[in-house]
């Protein structure tokens, strides 16, 4: 890798390359990715190409270095983990990006509304079916079960406080005796 020849900008590619090393370790820790393991040539290819595209190098500005900087560490991740589709779907994602299109005329301003609008449609669609998994879970039922007891005019809170406390008194006196 090519070095900044003045030592504010290599002190700044030091820290970039610090973080997005310290990203890709945490993220390796709480994923619990092995270290070793045989990368195919497909994988190498979708790396390189990813690498070439995301690399903090080629960012433009600071925010610019952060965004590739997190994009590099879920490449970097999706290698390690051998993730073949990972790494594809993070380049489909990005070709699809509205920042994918340059220019200001009508056309390239309508291609990135539509592709915002595909965005936005894709993220609904996510967040509906976490909502619905949610539904699912022993929180959300608990969570009905309140709101049906309190509009039957009860106060569950109150009914459990008083059954923990009959319990407590209860295993007091096994205590005591």
């Amino acid at each position: 890798m090519r070095q900044p020849s003045d030592p504010e900008s290599a002190e700044r590619l030091r820290a970039t390359q610090q973080r997005m090393d310290d990203t890709c370790r945490e993220v390796r820790e709480a994923e619990g990715i092995c270290e070793t393991f045989e990368p195919s040539d497909e994988l190498k290819r979708l790396y390189r190409e990813a690498a070439k595209r995301f690399h903090p190098d080629r960012a433009s500005d600071d925010a610019d270095c952060r965004t590739r900087t997190d994009i590099m560490a879920q490449v970097n991740v999706a290698y390690q983990r051998n993730d073949i589709e990972a790494l594809r779907r993070i380049l489909a994602a990005d070709e699809n990006s509205p920042d994918a299109i340059l220019g200001e005329e009508v056309a390239s301003r309508l291609i990135r509304a539509i592709r915002r609008l595909a965005q936005v449609r894709i993220r609904l669609q996510a967040i509906a079916e976490e909502i619905a998994a949610l539904k699912t879970g022993d929180m959300y039922q608990l969570k009905t079960k309140v709101e049906a007891e309190e509009a039957a005019g009860r106060n569950p809170l109150e009914e459990l406080s008083i059954v923990l406390q009959k319990k407590i008194a209860a295993a007091r006196i096994i205590l005591q005796q």
